[in-house]
């Protein structure tokens, strides 16, 4: 070893020094060029593109995909309001699904079936609800006697005010569809008066198996006491 104030100590110093500070001048270098990299970055992140510094930011625009031709057999194995205003919009005769001979039963269920997907607040299914229903419960009426005695009985059954003989109840059903649909049926020439006269007598009860919204009832009921 060298002695402490000896000429190779001190060379030996001076040298460590040396090294040091170009380790440091290295350092320094990358810092300075990483900083560089990082300062040309979040330019290039803000710099505006051709004219969008000067353009205010246009809304979000959601379009829907174009849906496919909608068959009345789509809408029979999958009922969506949807699907029920293109039938509509497309002149569709769901009378036609109806068997050659139908029975009252026949139309009340196509009917049940179309009506249970119309909604309170959307007028373009309940619009072609209510053609489609106009088709189906004249029809219904027609196959009956002069006073709708199977029809009123039926119709009640099938929108579950009424357990049917044999049938189970429709528990849980929600028939607010069914009941906007019929507010608008019940105004019809082809609708009878002893029809409506037994929805009052019913609706003026509490459910006892099927459930509908409030506003719905109660929709139907004012029109009802009407007549």
């Amino acid at each position: 070893m060298f002695r402490k104030n000896s000429p190779m100590a001190l060379m030996w110093s001076e040298n460590d020094d040396d090294d040091d500070d170009e380790d440091d001048d290295d350092y320094e270098d990358i810092d300075d060029e990483e900083d560089d990299d990082d300062y040309d970055s979040q330019d290039e992140s803000s710099r505006p593109v051709g004219n969008k510094a000067h353009q205010s930011p246009l809304p979000k625009i959601t379009h829907k995909s174009p849906m496919a031709k909608v068959t009345i057999a789509d809408f029979l194995s999958n009922p969506t309001a949807e699907s029920l205003v293109a039938l509509h919009k497309a002149k569709e005769d769901l009378m036609s699904v109806l068997p050659k001979d139908p029975t009252i039963t026949d139309c009340l269920e196509l009917f049940l079936k179309i009506s249970l997907v119309v909604k309170l607040d959307d007028d373009s299914a309940k619009t072609a609800a209510s053609k489609y229903a106009d088709d189906l419960l004249s029809k219904a009426y027609s196959l009956d006697s002069e006073d709708a005695t199977s029809f009123n009985n039926q119709f009640l059954v099938a929108i579950g005010l009424l357990k049917g003989e044999d049938q189970k109840p429709k528990v849980g059903l929600d028939i607010s569809g069914p009941l906007l649909v019929i507010e608008h049926a019940v105004k019809q020439p082809y609708f009878h008066a002893s029809t409506r006269n037994l929805l009052q007598l019913f609706l003026s009860q509490p459910l006892q198996y099927v459930t509908a919204g409030g506003k719905a009832k109660h929709v139907l009921m004012q029109t009802l006491y009407q007549f």
